[in-house]
């Protein structure tokens, strides 16, 4: 192991315990590089290579036999050390004299893509399946969006997110056709075809913030009228049973929508746009008045709908929970967007990318992580 080797080992580690940060480590990295092409840097590189290869292939010497005692102690050493360096947590063996490493190493730090390359990606081979071009809003004097753009794809489930009046909901609200026409600016397709097209709503599951409904209605009636134009009759009571058991409704079946807690009512909401098996599910806030297990088993659900492919768009500030089940991300701020693409949650976390964006804070890299990040410098 040679002298620069040994340097960007023990970079490596202060990057991993966080004693010095992403931006600092590039800096000293390319210091450590810099100095290769000085003459008396490679003499000293050179002499302890001549040091560890005088000992690197001793292995077969038997010193009980033929040496004295000195020596044994001088080869045990040795070999102390060899051990100590071996068992050092293995990150990707990096050869410095292979001159297509270094350069590939300088390449990454001049051009600093590595953190573009980990997150913010688009979905490969996907089409989007709802499309959001140059949306405008204004409210009075108040500019609420500001050419707003992003895609929805299909087998994510995206979340929208953003600080308070960002412009979240007033989105959501354009795709569904919840404002006059003449009221927004933009274009929004859903399935190539523009979002106020009947065809194209047809197939939308959506559950607002709040909802109207007639509160003397029986759950069971409120949840069905939500299915008879796609149902027949013989087949309505069997996937009402279905929805209710799936948000543990049965026991509310035939109570009346003001009788019924704010957490139920949400399932209530939930349950209706689910029943009508939409291919494209918009929730906002979904887990408001949702006790934890409640929360758990609608995030697992809507995760079996993305794995069969469905297209679902979430508004939601629960970063902590968002983290584990969304896997796209669009955050606004101020009407506009400021992040738009794929999570990794392998490297930062959500609450890291939302700092960045939101705060302008660092990008955080957890420290079990780092190695990740520098394996794919290293590869």
């Amino acid at each position: 192991m040679t002298i620069l080797d040994t340097a960007i080992l023990n970079l490596m580690k202060e990057l991993e315990n966080k004693e010095i940060s992403w931006e600092e480590y590039k800096l000293k990295l390319k210091k450590i590089l810099d100095s290769k092409n000085n003459n008396l840097a490679d003499e000293e590189i050179k002499k302890e290579e001549n040091i560890s290869s005088s000992f690197i292939y001793e292995d077969n010497v038997n010193y009980e036999d033929n040496a004295n005692y000195e020596d044994k102690v001088n080869y045990e050493d040795k070999v102390n050390v060899e051990t100590a360096i071996n068992n050092q947590p293995k990150i990707k063996n990096i050869l410095l004299h292979d001159e297509e490493v270094i350069e590939k190493e300088n390449e990454i730090i001049k051009e600093e893509t590595v953190e573009l390359g980990i997150i913010g990606q688009k979905p490969e081979n996907k089409t989007p399946t709802i499309q959001i071009k140059n949306l405008n809003k204004k409210y009075k004097h108040k500019h609420i969006l500001k050419n707003v753009s992003f895609n929805v794809y299909p087998g994510e489930i995206h979340l929208l997110t953003g600080p308070c009046s960002s412009g979240k909901t007033t989105i959501i609200k354009s795709i569904v056709c919840a404002f006059p026409k003449d009221q927004i600016k933009g274009e929004i397709l859903i399935n190539n075809r523009r979002n106020y097209e009947l065809s194209a709503n047809k197939k939308i599951g959506f559950v607002p913030e709040t909802m109207n409904y007639s509160k003397k209605i029986k759950l069971k009636d409120y949840i069905a009228n939500f299915a008879l134009f796609t149902t027949s009759i013989e087949k309505l009571d069997n996937r009402i049973n279905k929805i209710i058991g799936k948000f543990t409704l049965e026991k509310n079946k035939n109570e009346k929508m003001y009788s019924l807690s704010s957490g139920e009512i949400k399932k209530a909401f939930l349950a209706q746009a689910l029943i009508d098996k939409p291919n494209i599910l918009i929730l906002d806030q979904p887990e408001i008045y949702l006790d934890y297990n409640d929360q758990q088993k609608i995030y697992e659900y809507l995760t079996e709908l993305k794995n069969k492919g469905k297209t679902i768009l979430i508004v939601s500030n629960n970063l902590h929970e968002m983290n584990k089940y969304a896997t796209y991300c669009t955050i606004l701020n101020e009407g506009e967007v400021v992040f738009d693409g794929l999570l990794n949650k392998d490297i930062s976390s959500l609450k890291d990318i939302y700092k960045k964006y939101i705060y302008k804070e660092d990008l955080h890299l957890d420290q079990t992580k780092t190695n990740l990040l520098l394996d794919k410098i290293h590869s």
